[in-house]
């Protein structure tokens, strides 16, 4: 990080050197150019900028549909505009998903607006103390399809690979307590639990 923060000395940043530094790290983490001077007095980047898909999910209250002015609206259009302009890739502006709708699709397989519910709703593996996020895991019926479990926003949950082998193949069973509540019960009876939200 200090290279970086002394780069962005050198090209006029006269933030101090933790802002810098902070800056480089956030530069970093979202694969942007870093830039090494040369002797020549030129600078050329040390890799190629990545590819990186910016999604936008809008959420619009019943106090701006109704005209109220939003004091913190012209932060967040600010703050959007910077995200796009520093895109590397596509700008997809996605509908709002209502988190709290109860959606039911008939078959094995949900919708993908489905699917996007059940990610958002759960960010990462359901199993306790896995952190593995969502978009990487499996979609699972808590309640199995072949028992007559429905393909629905109640039933559906992610869990990363190993998880879901423990559940379908290694004995451990999965329950759900009301909406915020998950029971996982180990073969030898032990029961974890996982809140929702």
């Amino acid at each position: 990080m200090t290279t970086g923060a002394q780069q962005l000395a050198v090209l006029g940043c006269d933030q101090p050197l933790d802002v810098r530094r902070a800056m480089a790290a956030g530069a970093l983490a979202r694969g942007d150019l870093m830039l090494t001077p040369d002797t020549t007095g030129t600078d050329r980047p040390e890799r190629p900028r990545q590819n990186r898909q910016l999604v936008i999910y809008t959420h619009l209250s019943d106090s701006a549909l109704a005209g109220v002015e939003n004091t913190r609206s012209s932060v967040l259009v600010a703050q959007v505009a910077g995200w796009c302009a520093t895109a590397t890739g596509p700008v997809v502006v996605r509908p709002v998903v209502d988190l709290g709708e109860h959606i039911e699709v008939p078959g094995y397989t949900p919708s993908s607006r489905l699917r996007e519910q059940v990610l958002l709703t759960h960010p990462t593996c359901v199993f306790p103390g896995c952190s593995r996020p969502s978009r990487g895991c499996d979609l699972d019926h808590v309640i199995a399809w072949d028992d007559g479990g429905p393909t629905c926003s109640c039933n559906l949950v992610p869990e990363c690979r190993f998880h879901h082998r423990l559940k379908t193949r290694g004995g451990w069973a999965l329950h759900r307590v009301g909406h915020r509540l998950l029971v996982w019960t180990s073969p030898h009876g032990r029961t974890y639990t996982r809140h929702i939200g």
